[in-house]
Parts: structure tokens; sequence; C-alpha cells
């Protein structure tokens, strides 16, 4: 998983990501069918929301954070996952922003 997880990360650096993009990449680096890639992005993308690593927003004029605390949004962002087993177009769930932990996380995933 380092890997895609790599990718994601440098994707997300370089612009926002969204919960999609992230789906498709589980999709085509692990080899798995979309309901698969959809629960290890939200593994993931949860695990990076409470870490610091990702900011869930909502695409609006720009990327929009969502203003609550880091533990109310992965609370959120869990809800909303539950919801449903896959994505089918960007920012169903959310999409995100790096965080203040990106640039440490992908130095360590780098290495």
């Amino acid at each position: 998983m380092a890997d895609v997880r790599h990718l994601t990360l440098e994707a997300a650096l370089d612009d926002w990501i969204s919960d999609y993009e992230m789906q498709g990449d589980y999709e085509s680096e692990c080899d798995l069918e979309p309901p698969e890639a959809y629960s290890e992005m939200v593994r993931q993308a949860l695990d990076w929301i409470y870490r610091g690593v990702f900011v869930p927003g909502e695409m609006l004029d720009g990327f929009v954070a969502w203003p609550a605390s880091v533990e109310d949004n992965a609370r959120r962002f869990a809800e909303l996952a539950a919801e449903r087993t896959v994505v089918s177009r960007p920012g169903q769930l959310c999409w995100f922003d790096t965080g203040p932990a990106a640039d440490e996380e992908f130095k360590r995933l780098s290495a």
C-alpha cells in the first residue's frame, strides 16, 4: 500500500484531490474492484484526517475546508462514507487538501 499512498499524497500536494480520484488510485494501483478500493480509500483517508495529513472540505469557489475540529471532521467523513460502497463522481463525500502533517508524511512514504 505504500506506493498508492505515496502516489495519492503526491497528487494532493500538487492540487486538491477528490474522494473519487483517491478511490481510483486504489483501483488501478492495487488492482482492486471499486468496493474494495472504496473501503481502502475510506480507511486511509480517515487515518490521514485524524493525523492532520488531509483536511476534508467542499469544492465551492475553490476548496473550502469543513469548519469543525479534526475529530468532528473525521466523524463526518466516516458517517458520509458509511452511506455508500463506492463513489461514482468527484466530491460525493468530499475533497481533500493537505494538512500540516502532509509534508512529513510524504517524506516518510518516500524513504
